[in-house]
């Protein structure tokens, strides 16, 4: 989700604003830096913390609108609702535009109990578990192994994931696969070797090998939704359940192919020579 799905996602857990989602599109763009600065694209903290605290502002904010709206509409705030960019009544609707225009323009016009922080909101969110509310993966891999060459071949691959609520499913197929790709690469290619002297001997990416769309299979995503009891809406962070799981899945399913000739391997990454040498009974 990073970058590529921000907007999406904040429109999403903000739909109960009355806003211009055009407008909200360019109001993202004007703070996207400023509101990315800080690192906290990473893992899983962005559905988890920040649009939950995104969440919560848009509830406050919420609140103070409709109860202008009802003064406005002479209407019992426990009856209004916003829809369509306004707050809508039993007897009629008042926008937006002019629930703001009676703050900043007519405050005469506002109810005797409004709240004195207007239309702007600064609300904080503190999850109840710190610690983060972490997803849970199973990774399946079949393989076929080489005796020849020692090369690997993922035949198919499938992860299941509980992420909690789905905010956007197919951010979440994405982030899954691509941690699983990168869990791939862990598994059968990546490795930073250094000589005697500690001169690192994977200094570019020639050497130091990366999984491509060859290497990559077709993953199969299958998703489980057990909401959090720790967040806002049921969120779970989903950045570690693919890249987690793929290192065991497939070294589980090179050692069962072995297993008929007696060898075994442990090391990662799983190369070619290290499938050799323990054909040929080494410790690989």
């Amino acid at each position: 989700m990073h970058l590529s799905g921000y907007r999406f996602m904040w429109l999403v857990v903000l739909f109960d604003l009355p806003v211009d989602t055009r407008r909200a599109r360019r109001e993202y763009a004007r703070f996207r830096k400023a509101l990315l600065k800080d690192g906290f694209t990473r893992m899983q903290y962005s559905v988890y913390v920040r649009h939950c605290a995104s969440q919560e502002n848009a509830a406050v904010h919420a609140q103070r609108v409709k109860r202008i709206g009802a003064w406005l509409l002479q209407a019992d705030p426990a009856r209004v609702r916003l829809s369509g960019g306004s707050v809508v009544g039993d007897g009629g609707s008042v926008a937006l535009r002019e629930i703001a225009r009676a703050w900043y323009l007519t405050p005469q016009h506002l109810p005797p109990d409004v709240n004195t922080g207007g239309l702007e909101v600064t609300a904080g969110y503190k999850p109840d578990r710190d610690a983060g509310t972490f997803s849970y993966a199973s990774h399946a891999a079949v393989v076929a192994v080489d005796p020849a060459t020692g090369a690997i071949e993922i035949l198919d691959y499938a992860v299941c994931e509980d992420g909690g609520r789905l905010v956007n499913p197919m951010i979440v197929d994405g982030q899954i696969t691509g941690g699983t790709a990168q869990g791939i690469g862990t598994a059968l290619y990546e490795a930073m070797p250094f000589d005697a002297h500690g001169q690192p001997q994977a200094s570019t990416l020639a050497d130091y090998l990366l999984p491509g769309a060859c290497e990559v299979p077709n993953i199969r995503v299958l998703h489980m939704e057990t909401p959090s009891p720790h967040t806002a809406f049921g969120v779970k962070g989903i950045g570690e359940g693919g890249a987690v799981g793929p290192p065991a899945a497939i070294v589980s399913a090179v050692n069962d192919a072995l297993r008929g000739v007696g060898a075994e391997v442990h090391d990662l990454p799983l190369t070619p020579r290290r499938i050799l040498a323990a054909l040929e009974g080494r410790i690989a």
